[in-house]
This record gives structure tokens, sequence and C-alpha cells, in this order.
């Protein structure tokens, strides 16, 4: 996504922009829930272009594996990276 973003900026005459990524990482079911219900949400788009969902397993099931995985390897989990862009039009080139 960062390179869609740096691209988009550049296609609407801005300056290149400043970007940010953030992980949010933790050991509890939020994280689990997180993954999860982006998963759901993009299942539709995954389908409708051919992409194989196959590697997921049961979607039905999907939520509670994530959360087992969790508990049994001790350790946190990690959402999809964040991306956040910003620029700043040079002060003469700005709207009066």
């Amino acid at each position: 996504m960062e390179l869609v973003l740096f691209r988009a900026f550049e296609d609407a005459g801005l300056p290149a922009p400043n970007m940010w990524m953030e992980i949010p990482m933790g050991g509890d079911s939020f994280f689990a829930g997180w993954v999860y219900d982006l998963l759901c949400s993009v299942r539709p788009q995954m389908q409708q272009h051919n992409l194989s969902c196959e590697a997921l397993g049961n979607l039905q099931t999907l939520r509670e594996r994530l959360d087992a995985e969790l508990v049994a390897l001790k350790s946190p989990g990690a959402c999809i990276g964040l991306v956040g862009a910003w620029s700043r039009l040079p002060a003469s080139s700005a709207p009066h």
C-alpha cells in the first residue's frame, strides 16, 4: 500500500509524501479478531479476482484458530501494517 500511496500523491501533483507505518501487536484476542475481521471483509474481492483463500482453511473456525495459536505460542500477534501519508505544498503554491 505504501508504494500505491506514494505514487498517488505524485499523480495528484503533490510533493512526495512523508509516510508512517504502524504495526499494532499484542497477545490478546483483539489482534486475532482484527485480522479475522479484515480477512472476512476482503474475502468477496478475493473471490471476485480469483484469489485463493484455501491457505486460510475454514473461515468459520479461523478466529478460534488464531486465538488458540496466540495462546499456544505464548507470543504476540501482529496486525497488518497500517500506512499513513502526508505532504505539504510549499508556501508559494498554497491557495490563498
